[in-house]
């Protein structure tokens, strides 16, 4: 671990980490599909090796900022984790971050009583909250609109009062108060997703207000100013965000945004039942592969997340990615192969990540010149032997448990599944309504596991075995060589 550092340098260290989160979160807001692993690591590496050296002896202020910037950082590797397992270690790291924060036993920093925006206070605790707002005078002219108002989630609104504080909207509040602010809101968040979850709350001074008024039977939320709605804008965003974060499953999801009156959007508002069926959308399209909407298959041709279609509002927007996608196991006896999924090995074998890369249009030139003036049926079926002839069937051509299938093109070789899968690829992009099929195949009285494909077309389901060179009517072809259909294991994957 490094040696810790002096406070002028930790806080140094402290505003480089946020300009590190925050463009983990952008990237990831806005560019997804075109994150560079090796730039992220780059940027993680860096990112822990100055976390480690960032003191015990912050401010309040300062260790609630370092704590958001875990909490961003924690989203981006748990996008992560969803394409490679081996980010687990940075999770783990990142927890123990912000473990240590909880752990640190509260400054005693003398805080000065300067005048207040309110002149009537509730509970003690809001006098002694208010008292580190730092108030100036009050602003002589009224300013009728800021930021904080168009805020959806907690980070906006924590964005929101920065800017707004940045642009003079937030007088009386000084820089002190404004720092005080946001970290009531965000150990307000946090009081209260305990408080759904059943787990511990962290035990500092913010949490220990909180408490007091909440068990007087008082709200908590009087304790953040009430300087441009900034209170009762916390209140509505963090109520609703606890109850979507905490959300186990797609329909307890969904019942929490029935409860809503209305969503409010970049574009507009949005009823509860609008946001529901494109959730339904999302969830059909990940998990019933044979079923694409065309709505979300045209994102997906432009290259876009197809998650865009919901609002960011109280993260309704993240948290059903995360349901969907840690869920996405399709296992249908006909599938609908799509870019991002990963065919799962039935056993002992590897799995075969599916990717349109360079290798595939490259074959794909290839292949347009090997069958150029066939069409329908039969250009299907020259490109069945295309791909039997190209390929060459080795059963020990990778060691590895997880193949891109970019590297069984570029190397000729594979077994069943890329030869099917490859096939697949070649038809799905020429638009014939193809399907990837699992399941067995007798030899010698033996049945072994096998790939093929379904192909539909003019008013007939063909069997297309590009393995063994096979294209026939497909009951006739399953019957005559034995054929048995099994069930796709396969993890509906989000676009890299």
């Amino acid at each position: 671990m490094a040696a810790k550092i002096g406070i002028t340098k930790a806080r140094g260290n402290l505003l480089e980490l946020e300009d590190i989160a925050n463009d983990l979160k952008v990237n990831l807001e806005n560019d997804k599909d075109k994150i560079e692993i090796k730039e992220f690591n780059k940027k993680i590496s860096k990112f822990f090796k100055l976390a480690d050296t960032i003191p015990i002896n912050l401010s309040e202020s300062e260790l609630e900022r370092y704590n958001l910037v875990l909490l961003n950082v924690k989203k981006a590797i748990d996008y992560l984790l969803l394409k490679d397992k081996s980010y687990t270690k940075y999770r783990k790291k990142v927890d123990l971050l912000s473990a240590q924060i909880f752990k640190v036993r509260e400054p005693k920093e003398k805080e000065k009583e300067l005048p207040r925006a309110e002149e009537k206070e509730e509970h003690p605790n809001v006098k002694a909250i208010n008292s580190m707002y730092n108030l100036s005078s009050k602003p002589t002219e009224k300013l009728e609109f800021t930021h904080i108002e168009e805020a959806r989630t907690v980070g906006m609104l924590i964005n929101a009062i920065d800017v707004d504080y940045s642009n003079h909207k937030l007088e009386p509040l000084q820089k002190d108060g404004v720092e005080n602010t946001k970290a009531l809101i965000l150990s307000l968040y946090n009081y209260y997703y305990a408080m759904q979850t059943n787990t511990t709350v962290p035990d500092n001074k913010w949490y220990r207000s909180i408490k007091q008024v909440a068990s007087e039977g008082k709200d908590p939320f009087e304790l953040l100013p009430e300087i441009h709605n900034i209170r009762k804008k916390a209140k509505e965003i963090i109520l609703n965000e606890v109850k979507i974060e905490a959300s186990k499953d797609i329909n307890e999801l969904k019942k929490h945004i029935s409860e809503l009156e209305h969503i409010q959007g970049t574009k507009g508002i949005y009823s509860a039942e609008e946001v529901n069926k494109i959730i339904d959308k999302l969830s059909d399209y990940f998990r019933k592969a044979s079923a694409p909407d065309p709505t979300i298959e045209s994102i997906i041709r432009e290259h876009d997340d197809p998650f865009r279609l919901l609002v960011r509002t109280y993260g309704i927007r993240e948290k059903v990615r995360e349901l969907i996608m840690q869920k996405s196991i399709v296992d249908e006896t006909y599938a609908k192969l799509k870019e991002g999924d990963l065919l799962l090995s039935s056993g002992g074998g590897h799995s075969l990540y599916i990717t349109y890369g360079y290798e595939f249009y490259k074959l794909k030139a290839e292949a347009d010149a090997a069958v150029n003036g066939y069409i329908g049926k039969k250009r299907a079926e020259k490109l069945n032997e295309f791909v039997h002839d190209k390929m060459i069937y080795d059963e020990q051509w990778t060691s590895k448990s997880l193949i891109n299938i970019s590297d069984a093109i570029k190397n000729s070789r594979g077994v069943c599944k890329e030869y099917a899968a490859i096939l697949y690829m070649l038809l799905d992009s020429e638009g014939y309504d193809v399907y990837y099929v699992r399941g067995t195949l007798e030899d010698g009285g033996k049945f072994y596991r096998h790939a093929w494909l379904r192909l539909d077309i003019d008013g007939e389901r063909y069997l297309v075995d590009p393995t063994n060179n096979i294209f026939g009517l497909y009951n006739k072809v399953l019957s005559y060589w034995h054929y048995k259909e099994g069930e796709n294991k396969i993890e509906r994957r989000a676009l890299q």
